[in-house]
């Protein structure tokens, strides 16, 4: 099973899949990618002229991250 495999098994599709990219997944954790592009809908009204990445996206795109992990060692 490739990167891109377990990624599209995750049960998320945009705009709420924030995961671009998996690099490595072990047994010890995994890592991968997602940029937030200044784009994004939910920068236009959060913080107005200041946008900033709500915390709960940032912890979201860890845990999408994480549950690719899962899904590569524990699917069977």
């Amino acid at each position: 099973m490739t990167y891109k495999d377990i990624i599209s098994l995750l049960p998320y599709e945009k705009p709420f899949l924030f995961v671009d990219d998996l690099f490595e997944v072990t047994e010890e954790g995994a890592k991968g990618t997602f940029c937030f592009h200044k784009e994004l809908d939910f920068y236009r009204g959060h913080f107005k002229d200041r946008p900033v990445t709500p915390g709960v996206l940032l912890t979201e795109c860890c845990a999408q991250i994480g549950l690719g992990l899962f899904g590569y060692f524990f699917d069977e």
